[in-house]
């Protein structure tokens, strides 16, 4: 399963809860949350939005405060 979005996962979720039995929703959503989560780790390594998108580079301004050591988008100071 592919989920593009936000959008879609919420259509889903949507679905499955006025769709479908409670059995059905405690055995979909465990997988629905493994889904978005692997899609959400592959969408940072590849650094592109849900919708495949590429992400924006940084400012020339930004890029030069990260200069000193390596850094990514995702690493935080502090």
């Amino acid at each position: 399963m592919e989920l593009e979005g936000y959008k879609e996962l919420d259509r889903v979720l949507r679905l499955l809860q006025t769709s479908f039995p409670t059995s059905v929703r405690k055995r979909a959503l465990p997988k629905l949350a493994k889904t978005n989560q692997r899609q959400s780790l592959r969408r940072f390594r590849h650094k592109r939005e849900p919708d495949g998108t590429p992400w924006k580079s940084w400012s020339d301004r930004y890029a030069e405060t990260r200069r000193s050591v390596i850094h990514s988008l995702n690493i935080n100071e502090g």
